[in-house]
C-alpha cells in the first residue's frame, strides 16, 4: 500500500520529535547517573582523607611508642609511666 500525503507529512513531524524526545530523555538519564557517580566519588574522597588522617595519627603514635620503649630500654631506672 502506498502512503498517503497526510501519512508522509505526519511521519516528517513525528520522527524528528520522537528522536528529540529520545535524545532529551537519554541526556536527562545520563546527567542524573553522572550526578550519582559524582556524589559517590566525593564520598570516597572524603573516606580516603579520613583514612589518611587516621593513618598519620597511627604512625605518629607508633613512632612515639617506639621512642618511649627505646628510651626505657636505654634507661632501666625509668618506668614507661615516668616517661609519659
Amino acid at each position: 500500500m502506498a502512503e498517503s500525503p497526510m501519512e508522509r507529512d505526519i511521519t516528517k513531524v513525528v520522527v524528528p520529535i520522537t528522536a528529540l524526545a529520545t535524545i532529551a530523555t537519554a541526556t536527562w538519564w545520563l546527567a542524573s547517573s553522572l550526578h550519582g557517580v559524582d556524589s559517590q566519588l566525593q564520598q570516597v574522597r572524603n573516606e580516603i582523607a579520613q583514612i589518611r588522617v587516621q593513618n598519620e595519627q597511627n604512625v605518629r603514635r607508633d613512632e612515639f611508642r617506639a621512642w618511649i620503649y627505646k628510651l626505657a630500654s636505654e634507661n632501666p631506672s625509668l618506668k614507661v609511666s615516668d616517661i609519659r
